[in-house]
């Protein structure tokens, strides 16, 4: 009973998300049938979609280092787009282990360079505004916060940032009105605002998000979060765009 009840409020996308929880949607790319979210011949297309590993790391873009599984193209895309449009939660479970197995190994890496990448950081999520949240029944960044932090054994604080304004669809806008776009957008949220309260030294901090593309989200996500005293170690995302 409860579930209808909840169900009635989540719009039309939470319904359908609801609904891939009792029927076997097959594959979220090809919807070949499939017990999984991804049939084997997209499973092996993903895989080779990623970057090699030993060419992924963590790059320097626009004073963020950003890490990804792979560009926004192909097969890699199709699967964020049936998250995001298609009201496939399941990807983000997918895929978001997939981002954890890669920065586990990194850090791995790191660690044996004597660099501190296991020192303690919080996953944070980029938020939707609660407008489009209501409009699409879930926050994909969330659900992939959700799975990289279970499967990387990282604490994450799902409403460690907040949105602030219902800004208009990034797809739509140029680099300039990117920015405009998201200015002041973000605030910080009241669970992160009492850690860093409460601890001695700044709060660090890693955004995880579904597409980096210009840079204009992480800039002003990161910019609430410095002000707040906070450290934002980098963003991490499941593809980067392909001409940013």
């Amino acid at each position: 009973m409860s579930v209808l009840w909840e169900a009635r409020h989540l719009g039309s996308s939470g319904l359908k998300a609801i609904a891939g929880l009792f029927l076997n949607p097959g594959c979220a790319v090809c919807d070949r049938a499939t017990s999984t979210t991804f049939c084997i011949d997209c499973q092996r297309q993903l895989q080779a979609a990623y970057y090699p590993f030993k060419g992924w790391h963590l790059e320097l873009s626009n004073g963020i280092l950003v890490g990804a599984l792979g560009e926004y193209s192909g097969t890699l895309k199709q699967a964020i787009r049936s998250l995001k449009y298609e009201s496939r939660p399941d990807v983000a479970k997918a895929l978001g282990a997939a981002l954890a197995k890669r920065w586990l190994l990194s850090s791995d890496e790191a660690a044996q360079a004597n660099y501190p990448a296991r020192a303690k950081l919080y996953g944070v999520p980029i938020p939707l505004h609660k407008n489009r949240l209501a409009q699409r029944g879930y926050n994909q960044a969330a659900l992939i916060a959700q799975s990289f932090c279970q499967a990387s054994g990282m604490p994450m604080l799902a409403h460690g940032l907040q949105r602030n304004q219902d800004t208009l669809p990034q797809h739509q806008l140029g680099l300039a009105a990117r920015q405009e776009n998201l200015r002041q957008a973000f605030c910080v949220g009241d669970s992160l605002q009492r850690l860093q309260h409460r601890s001695k030294t700044s709060v660090r901090v890693l955004l995880i998000d579904d597409i980096y593309t210009t840079g204009a989200t992480a800039q002003s996500a990161a910019e609430a979060l410095e002000k707040a005293g906070m450290t934002v170690v980098g963003m991490l995302s499941l593809a980067k765009a392909v001409n940013d």
